[in-house]
């Protein structure tokens, strides 16, 4: 066989390997629209609504028309643009359909207890330095309206509070702030107001800034102490020109803060209860309903809240 023979066969077989790879490269160099056909997405698998409450879902990658149906219009009703509004509490999914593919969205709607006006509605997160570095633009993408952040412990400013104010004002969210008071003597409450009023000053809030009362050690103290927490707190901050609240579980309201602090409208009632439904039978703004949360934009569990700014109205 001739020098030159060899040569030839060689480089042949040499551009038909060549050739060979780049067929089986070709899909994965190429951009995903022509490597495989996208799969039609909704924007979300899942929504948490409360009566009058309203989400928008939408279809990536639709292929053609999309309908929309309810499996329990009682329950949540879907408008032909995708827009889910909740009816009355329990569970249903919304199904959409385009180019043969079901989609399906599970829908709980939240039961807010005793008769309450929930026009206008907002749906919240609350958060500290546990939940580390926050993408608030991936947060507001996924359906949130508000934050309410910890400012200080004790008479400490938490190490994420200016980062989370300014990135989540940035992002176009509505703010307010807690701070988490431990003072069980009226001396070193008024240490823990004045570093509030330090750490706040020169913010702007679209909500509340909250006493966050919740320790044992304070409640060993009765309900006489704790009610003057709350109320040391909210009238200082009202004197400084804050609108304020308070903060604390449904259980704990009755046994250590007086009808009197629990029900004053000046201040902003904000109950925890982590239920479907929220027990409290007096005025109310603020219900926190989780602290299983899960939002994009957060990495690990968060606590989620409905807000309903006209429910004394």
């Amino acid at each position: 066989m001739s020098h030159s023979f060899v040569k030839r066969i060689t480089k042949t077989v040499l551009l038909f390997c060549i050739l060979t790879t780049s067929l089986l490269l070709l899909p994965t160099l190429l951009p995903h629209s022509h490597n495989a056909r996208a799969k039609a997405r909704l924007s979300s698998s899942s929504l948490h609504l409360v009566p009058g409450y309203s989400r928008k879902l939408t279809v990536a990658g639709a292929k053609g028309e999309v309908t929309w149906r309810s499996r329990n219009n009682n329950v949540a009703t879907v408008d032909t643009d995708g827009t889910v509004t909740g009816k009355k509490p329990g569970s249903c999914r919304i199904v959409a359909r385009t180019g043969g593919r079901k989609l399906t969205c599970s829908v709980r709607v939240y039961n807010p207890g005793k008769v309450i006006n929930t026009k206008g509605a907002m749906h919240g997160i609350d958060v500290s330095v546990w939940q580390g570095k926050i993408d608030y633009n991936k947060v507001k993408n996924d359906g949130i309206d508000f934050v309410i952040m910890r400012a200080g412990y004790k008479t400490g400013v938490d190490t994420t509070f200016k980062r989370n104010y300014r990135n989540a004002r940035k992002a176009g969210l509505k703010v307010g702030c807690y701070w988490f008071v431990t003072a069980t003597s009226q001396s070193a409450l008024k240490k823990q107001i004045r570093a509030c009023r330090k750490a706040v000053k020169g913010k702007t809030f679209e909500l509340p800034v909250f006493i966050d009362i919740e320790s044992s050690s304070q409640f060993s103290l009765g309900k006489k102490f704790c009610s003057s927490l709350v109320s040391g707190f909210c009238d200082k901050m009202l004197k400084a020109g804050y609108t304020t609240g308070w903060y604390t579980s449904r259980s704990f309201i009755p046994k250590y803060l007086y009808d009197s602090v629990s029900e004053n409208e000046n201040y902003v009632a904000w109950v925890a209860e982590h239920d479907s439904k929220l027990r409290y039978t007096s005025d109310y703004d603020i219900w926190q309903y989780s602290h299983t949360g899960k939002i994009d934009g957060i990495s690990g569990y968060v606590d989620l809240n409905w807000y309903f700014p006209n429910a004394r109205s």
